[in-house]
């Protein structure tokens, strides 16, 4: 998938650490649905590299609470 991805706005994040962090907790029902939690574990490690990808600005913050 990686070489076929040549356009300019395609992008490949790997995700090695991600399932290390998410529990089975952070899932709904059939474990592929994530919880409000499990969202948040998501969206908090891909952030950073997303946030750099669309150059926002710091004022953009993620509010993970």
């Amino acid at each position: 998938f990686r070489a076929r991805c040549t356009r300019k706005k395609f992008y490949f994040l790997p995700m090695p650490g991600l399932a290390l962090q998410l529990k089975e907790t952070d899932f709904i029902g059939n474990d592929t649905h994530p919880t409000i939690a499990g969202s948040r574990k998501i969206a908090a490690y891909f952030y950073g590299e997303v946030s750099r990808i669309m150059e926002w600005k710091k004022t953009h913050g993620l509010d993970l609470r």
